[in-house]
């Protein structure tokens, strides 16, 4: 899923450079204020107030905090999966070292706040706002799909249907062990080393699905 950092503007009001950094300075502020504050925060006359403009003019850029809401998720889902892209691609490695690198990259995002506090508000909000769910669907689909790909180029016995179902696992496993492990989560004895296990266990359902 590639999406512009413009997306969910109103028609017209990101065509020039101007537009486009008043658009992206106000997805900033939406998204600091979701992290920091919660969805209980997230009003439209805050974020206008935040952006220093007036609640009117924000509405010419979003007309409704629906509409800001979804470009916001859409612009921190594109950012995340540049950030994971630039980690894994262009880089002189095997398949099996780029799926390495982007567990690593996963891995230590868990401890970073913002993507923490950013994910467990939009997995609360998934289960009641549809466009939300829907924007979620498509990151996760495009995230599957990404890594069956790199499932199959380590493991070619495996069907393109079996590489997606190990997908899910893999990401189970990741998705899961942040209830544990992350920011602002306890330092429990027994998590330690929990990381090595975690690639030991992908590869091996890569390799014996």
């Amino acid at each position: 899923m590639t999406v512009k950092n413009t997306a969910g503007a109103r028609p017209g009001t990101a065509t020039n450079t101007k537009g486009k950094v008043r658009v992206n300075e106000i997805l900033e502020v939406a998204a600091g204020i979701l992290v920091n504050e919660g969805y209980g925060e997230f009003t439209m006359r805050k974020i206008a107030a935040k952006a220093n403009m007036k609640h009117g003019n924000l509405q010419y850029y979003f007309p409704s905090k629906q509409a800001l809401l979804v470009a916001m998720l859409e612009a921190e889902m594109s950012r995340y999966q540049t950030s994971m892209a630039n980690r894994v691609t262009g880089r002189k490695s095997t398949a099996k070292q780029r799926l390495i690198f982007a567990v690593d990259y996963i891995l230590k995002d868990q401890k970073n706040r913002r993507s923490c506090a950013l994910f467990w508000e939009l997995w609360a909000l998934s289960s009641h706002e549809p466009e939300v769910q829907a924007v979620m669907n498509e990151f996760y689909d495009a995230y599957l799909d990404g890594l069956s790909d790199l499932f199959v180029e380590i493991n070619p016995a495996l069907s393109k249907a079996t590489a997606l179902k190990t997908g899910v696992l893999a990401v189970s496993l990741l998705e899961g062990l942040s209830l544990f492990r992350g920011h602002n989560r306890p330092d429990r004895t027994y998590m330690r080393g929990i990381e090595t296990r975690i690639r030991a266990h992908i590869l091996a359902l890569i390799e014996t699905p």
